[in-house]
């Protein structure tokens, strides 16, 4: 899992959080003595802090109220807060705000799947979804704005009918890739200072990675997902290669294809 980048290092890079996720078919009779025996495992491997509970979504549909549900969401942080991993019955996920490349995030992933997998037989299961996700932050310096950042077919919609300053741009893109994953692509903008999109379930704040956005700043997020679903058996090391592929393919796209060059000379 060592293998040299072949893309730029950013000593300032915008990432504000990275999500992997490892989704497999449904462990059964997943009961509490198997939930305290994988946080017995992970408080030793430095995840110490039990942030379990319950979870409250709500579903819009068009021309229906509102649906609330409730679910038991199992989740474990760091000491320091920067890191959790999620635990159900049907996936692994693991999150950061404090991302330092995809060696040292693997070895923690690797960790959380080895303790669920002899817990709870995971030799025995398929794998049905890998997916690495990347949020960026886009924080405009004196004179520039967003679109400096960005390829110009990312720069939205321009008016000078428009009062400036308060346009809120929402662009979406989905594409297969040549390997059969799926590239999905968000720019969302928002000034309340959220550096995480909502459909990213958190029970408790995490640090932010940003701290220098002050209220009212309009700032972009971008927001890449790379993802495979398929099944096959599980095997650690295939999940790792795979996960790696999809990281690096991310960060190939991301560099070649959405940032701008001056966005990768202002953030090196």
């Amino acid at each position: 899992m060592n293998e040299p980048r072949t893309f730029p290092t950013l000593s300032k890079a915008p990432l504000s959080f990275v999500l992997a996720q490892i989704r497999f078919s449904p462990i059964p009779n997943m009961d509490e003595a198997m939930i305290n025996e994988i946080f017995t495992r992970l408080r030793r491997a430095g995840f110490p802090d039990d942030l379990s509970g319950d979870i409250k979504q709500v579903f819009l549909h068009p021309g229906m109220p509102p649906q609330e549900t409730t679910a038991k969401f199992q989740e474990y942080r760091s000491t320091d807060g920067y890191w959790a991993i999620n635990i159900a019955r049907d996936q692994v996920v693991l999150s950061t705000t404090n991302y330092g490349g995809f060696a040292e995030f693997w070895e923690k992933l690797r960790t959380a799947i080895q303790i669920v997998g002899e817990v709870a037989e995971l030799n025995l299961n398929l794998v049905k979804r890998l997916g690495f996700r990347m949020i960026d932050v886009i924080n405009p310096t004196t004179g520039k704005t967003w679109r400096n950042y960005l390829k110009p077919h990312f720069a939205g919609l321009s008016s000078k009918l428009f009062v400036e300053g308060s346009q809120l741009v929402y662009l979406e893109s989905f594409a297969k890739t040549r390997e059969g994953s799926v590239f999905a692509f968000k720019v969302s903008q928002n000034n309340n200072g959220d550096q995480i999109p909502p459909d990213i379930m958190i029970r408790t704040p995490m640090p932010a990675k940003h701290k220098d956005i002050n209220p009212g700043t309009g700032i972009t997020l971008l927001d890449s997902d790379h993802f495979w679903e398929g099944s096959e058996a599980f095997n650690i090391e295939v999940v790792g290669r795979r996960l790696k592929s999809l990281h690096d393919d991310m960060n190939a796209i991301w560099f070649q294809d959405i940032i701008s060059e001056a966005a990768a000379e202002e953030w090196r």
